[in-house]
């Protein structure tokens, strides 16, 4: 592994853990609010944000963990640049169809729990 390898897999890493933590920190007042509306149990609360959490740095980390930079040895860094942009360009695809798989789930949720509610 060259120096130019490492240092890609590396910022690889960094940039698709910042990506997961950011889109979880958009998400966490809206979730929050949207479980305090619909459940009165706290542990509910958490296990919903904790998995929304591991669900998206799992995303996050998996398309990264498991590239391989199959570039020369005297490749330039401009090209594990583009290396490193496709693989969190596949970081970005696995997140937004967790997302919206998570979304359809919250979604049936709430319905369902809103029953409960109104009693």
């Amino acid at each position: 592994m060259t120096t130019n390898e490492f240092w890609g897999y590396l910022l690889e890493l960094v940039f698709a853990s910042l990506l997961g933590l950011a889109v979880f920190l958009i998400m966490l007042k809206p979730l929050r609010m949207l479980m305090g509306f619909n459940s009165r149990l706290a542990a509910a609360k958490t296990f919903y944000v904790r998995s929304l959490f591991v669900l998206l740095m799992l995303t996050a980390l998996i398309p990264v963990a498991g590239s391989y930079s199959n570039l020369p040895s005297d490749a330039s860094m401009m090209e594990y640049v583009w290396h490193a942009a496709g693989e969190l360009n596949n970081v970005m695809i696995g997140q937004a169809i967790v997302l919206g798989a998570y979304v359809v789930i919250m979604a049936v949720l709430s319905l369902g729990l809103a029953r409960f509610r109104d009693e």
